[in-house]
């Protein structure tokens, strides 16, 4: 008996966070990320900085699209599938279509803010939240800037191109236990076209 009651506290303790959903109520709580700052080189031009996307505009926006931008840590793309999960990856850090980093994760739309927490990523495993703006055009696609409350958006303009775009198939939790891949053609194409300024 207590070997049973043993095993059920610890699968109770070490059950993986991914099968949780972010915590909507510490959301509406957390306020927006400190300190952010653009990349090197970007200016960032705001279509208008006084309106700010809202809740409902965010989810529509992002809810079965993919999200591409590059930050401190490099390229990156979001895929948002259903209205809470969400998977992050480095399109750059591949083998033959196969991602080396990459994290599942929840997201919600509280308050007028974009919250997200990661599963893997050390950098987002607790609630982060940033409100959104919509900037000049990239070339011939929609922009947006992500900001925190120093009124500076988080690394470069976000794209957001329709559908998954890159065809991401995975199964696991991140790059730890699972595996992701993606279409490389299709990613080459976009980085090259948006973000070929970038090394990383």
């Amino acid at each position: 008996m207590k070997k049973i009651f043993a095993l059920i506290i610890f699968f109770f303790i070490f059950t993986p966070v991914s099968n949780s959903e972010i915590d909507e109520g510490e959301a509406k709580k957390t306020k927006i990320w400190t300190k952010c700052k653009p990349e090197k080189g970007v200016k960032v031009n705001f279509k208008n900085e006084d309106e700010k996307l809202k809740t409902q505009e965010l989810e529509n926006l992002l809810l079965g699209n993919t999200l591409v931008s590059v930050d401190r840590w490099g390229t990156f793309a979001i895929y948002y599938p259903s209205k809470k999960q969400t998977v992050g990856w480095m399109p750059k850090i591949h083998k033959n279509g196969v991602v080396e980093d990459w994290t599942k994760g929840t997201v919600t739309f509280e308050n007028d803010k974009y919250c997200r927490q990661w599963v893997y990523w050390k950098s987002g495993k607790n609630i982060n939240c940033w409100n959104a703006f919509e900037g000049e055009k990239r070339i011939d696609m929609r922009s947006f800037y992500f900001t925190c409350r120093n009124g500076k958006p988080d690394g470069d303009q976000h794209i957001v191109f329709p559908g998954n775009i890159f065809n991401v198939e995975y199964e696991g939790t991140s790059n730890a236990d699972g595996k992701l891949t993606q279409n490389v053609d299709a990613v080459e194409t976009v980085i090259n076209k948006y973000f070929s300024q970038y090394n990383k």
